[in-house]
C-alpha cells in the first residue's frame, strides 16, 4: 500500500481536457489541481479491513460490441477502468488496479457519490434512524435559500430533486456554476 500523496498531475492538464483521453485517468488522481476539491478524510486504523477471498473469473463473459464476449481483463481495458473491487460475503474476491495505482491511490469519486450515498440513506432509513421525507435543508441549514429549500432525502436519494446546475463557460471551458431553481420537488 503506497502513501495516500496524490500524483503529480500529468502535464498538461486543466478544465478544457480533463475528461478527455489519455489524460483522464492522471485527472481523476490529481483533480485537486485544478478544481477546488474537499478530500474526505479517514484513519486507516478505523476502518476494519477485508479478507481476502479471490475467486476465478475465467467463466466471466459480458456481451460487448458487435457480439463480441470480453472477459473480466478485456472488459476492464475497454473501459478503462482505473480500479475495481468486488466483495461478497464481507471477502474480496477480485481487485484491479490500473498501473501506477493502489488502494490507496486518491481518485475522483464524480456520480459513484450518488450510489455510495443512496445506500448509505437507505440502510439508516431501513435502522430507524434516518426519515427520507425529511428537508434536506432541516440537516443542512446552508441550502435552506438554495435550489434545494424544500427538497426531501427522499428526493435526492430517487434523483429527482429537479435541481438545474447552469455552467458558466469563459473562453469555451466551463469555469464553474450556479445552482438554479428546483423545477419540481
Amino acid at each position: 500500500m503506497s502513501d495516500k500523496t496524490n500524483p503529480p498531475p500529468q502535464s498538461g492538464i486543466d478544465l478544457s481536457n480533463w475528461l478527455s483521453a489519455p489524460l483522464i485517468s492522471s485527472a481523476f488522481q490529481s483533480v485537486e489541481a485544478f478544481i477546488p476539491c474537499a478530500t474526505i478524510e479517514t484513519s486507516i486504523e478505523e476502518v476494519e479491513p477485508l479478507a481476502d477471498a479471490p475467486r476465478s473469473f475465467a467463466e466471466f463473459r459480458l456481451p460487448g460490441p458487435d457480439g463480441v464476449s470480453l472477459d473480466i481483463d478485456q472488459f476492464q481495458a475497454a473501459t478503462a477502468t482505473d480500479g475495481l473491487l468486488i466483495s461478497l460475503n464481507g471477502k474480496i474476491v477480485h481487485e484491479f488496479y490500473r498501473p501506477g495505482m493502489t488502494a490507496a491511490t486518491p481518485h475522483i469519486l464524480m456520480s459513484a457519490s450518488k450510489s455510495i450515498m443512496g445506500l448509505l440513506l437507505g440502510i439508516l432509513a431501513e435502522k430507524g434512524l434516518l426519515c427520507l421525507e425529511t428537508p434536506v435543508s432541516d440537516i443542512v441549514p446552508e441550502v435552506a435559500r438554495s435550489a434545494y429549500d424544500g427538497v426531501t432525502l427522499r428526493r435526492l436519494v430517487d434523483m429527482r430533486a429537479g435541481v438545474v446546475f447552469r455552467c458558466r463557460r469563459v473562453g469555451g471551458v466551463r469555469s464553474g456554476g450556479q445552482l438554479a431553481t428546483a423545477r419540481a420537488r
